[in-house]
């Protein structure tokens, strides 16, 4: 009778059974999140000081230009600063992972009040004329609410990633326009146009390598942390979007621009024949810079990721120490019954 009631006590599929009382593993939350949106506001009030000081002009044909010129940067900032908050506001349901919506909503909430904030300033500060102002803080409203939207997804580890990434491109952004002219220099620039181009031209796709690169590495490193701090170890897959995060981004950047900003963009074209070749190789190169940043950022951060897995060669050891130590065992084992049956024989 024990063994039958045994019997049926034991479950007849011990793998579901397994599965069935194994906690539910989630992925790894972001880390540093009230540092990320300190860094991305800060940034983003950077940005803002720079095109109202930009736009401080009476002239219209340089208003409509500044403008033009000064939207990227300002959409890109408040992409990532509501991305930043939003991760930030994330964290109060951090205890409670199947709050989906909840999540959402604060993340949503957050970027779209940072929009709501960073286009108020604009249009209070601002001296340009109204439609061109408008045009701007609205694009930028929309940016940080988009922003705020991808912080609430629930790879949060990735989005943060990809925050961090940012940040650290914009910071080699920053240095890059402090040194712009020994950098033209060092690319070969003089008072000839065609060299003054194609020192540009370099030192551009330098500075997207470059980008890349620290985007994919910062990208690495993070996740590793956030990974380290708690969750389900993350896959290759998020380590390829991670470190193009950054890259990323800039391409969600480059949409909202040409689509938010299109009747502004439209403006500074008409403005001459020369404005309108501007404007058509300005918005070439940033889809490039923007392509270059993504991939070389993703290739970096799947390098760094495949340099910290076991090789083959210490698996194969692995298999063959166990290997020894088990046939260790079963010899030992093996000797007992024959030293026993001697022991019987003598008796």
């Amino acid at each position: 009778m024990s063994d039958e009631s045994t019997a049926t006590a034991t479950p007849a599929d011990p793998a579901a059974a397994e599965q069935a009382t194994a906690p539910t593993e989630h992925p790894p939350a972001a880390i540093g999140t009230l540092w990320l949106a300190v860094l991305a506001l800060g940034w983003l009030a950077l940005t803002v000081r720079s095109t109202l000081a930009s736009l401080a002009t009476h002239d219209h044909t340089v208003s409509v230009t500044a403008a033009a010129i000064g939207l990227p940067a300002a959409i890109s900032a408040a992409l990532v600063g509501g991305a930043g908050i939003g991760l930030a506001a994330r964290r109060l349901f951090r205890a409670h992972p199947e709050r989906p919506i909840a999540r959402f909503s604060a993340a949503l909430g957050a970027g779209f009040l940072t929009g709501v904030a960073t286009a108020a300033t604009l249009v209070l500060t601002s001296t340009a004329e109204g439609s061109r102002i408008m045009v701007l803080s609205g694009t930028v409203a929309a940016a940080a609410t988009i922003g705020g939207a991808i912080a609430g997804i629930r790879a949060g580890a990735v989005v943060g990633a990809a925050v961090a990434a940012s940040l650290a491109l914009f910071l080699l952004t920053l240095l890059r326009e402090l040194f712009t002219s020994p950098l033209l220099s060092l690319f070969g620039a003089d008072e000839d146009p065609v060299s003054l181009l194609n020192a540009q031209r370099w030192l551009g796709l330098t500075s997207s390598l470059l980008g890349g690169v620290l985007g994919g590495l910062v990208a690495f490193g993070y996740l590793r942390r956030a990974t380290r701090a708690g969750g389900a170890a993350p896959r290759w897959p998020a380590y390829l979007w991670a470190g193009g995060g950054a890259g990323l981004m800039l391409l969600l950047t480059e949409v909202i621009t040409r689509v938010g900003g299109a009747r502004l963009l439209a403006l500074a074209r008409a403005i001459s024949e020369g404005d309108s070749v501007f404007q058509d190789l300005a918005d070439q190169s940033r889809a490039n810079a923007a392509l270059v940043v993504f991939f070389i950022g993703a290739i970096t951060a799947i390098i760094a990721f495949g340099r910290t897995l076991p090789s083959p060669a210490d698996d194969t050891t692995d298999d063959e120490n166990t290997g020894d130590e088990n046939s260790g065992d079963e010899s030992a084992g093996g000797a007992k019954p024959g030293e026993d049956a001697k022991v019987a024989s003598a008796d």
